[in-house]
């Protein structure tokens, strides 16, 4: 929903209700090219993990094409290969940089809850929690809309 989300305010009409409904269609679409994108990648990492790294790279943007493009499983993942085309290293650097950044907030978030864990067992299960919480309410949503517009900036060129 995030994608369709950032997609939707570029165009200035956002609704959680209709973007809900749009994502709901495309679930089996989304799923199955989640699926083959995962083969694919794990093909890729199995041979030496760089031609794993190239194609998850080369293919980061499927779920974007189809929800926003609204193109089917193997359409979507042509068309992230020809975004990527001669922008690999990029969308590599802009996901290295998102992934670093994120792990560094992640792991922040987790030493913060390690130091406040001592306190009792069942705080620290709520500390834990919490943290967990906070990783996937913020992280995850940025992350994926900074893709989401790494993705409209690259289909505009």
């Amino acid at each position: 929903m995030i994608i369709k989300m950032v997609y939707d305010s570029t165009r200035k009409k956002l609704s959680l209700g209709v973007a809900a409904k749009f994502v709901l269609s495309r679930y089996i679409t989304l799923l199955a090219a989640s699926v083959l994108y995962f083969l694919i990648t794990l093909v890729g990492v199995v041979a030496f993990i760089i031609p794993g790294i190239f194609l998850a790279v080369k293919l980061i943007f499927y779920d974007y094409v189809i929800l926003i493009d609204k193109l089917g499983v193997t359409d979507s993942l042509e068309k992230s290969w020809k975004i990527v085309k001669g922008r690999w290293w990029g969308v590599f650097g802009l996901t290295l940089i998102l992934s670093v950044i994120s792990f560094a907030l992640a792991f922040a978030l987790g030493v913060l809850g390690g130091l406040l864990s001592g306190l009792s067992e069942a705080l620290s299960e709520v500390i834990w929690l919490a943290t967990q919480f906070l990783i996937t309410l913020f992280i995850f949503p940025w992350y994926t809309s900074s893709l989401a517009f790494a993705y409209l900036q690259l289909r505009k060129k």
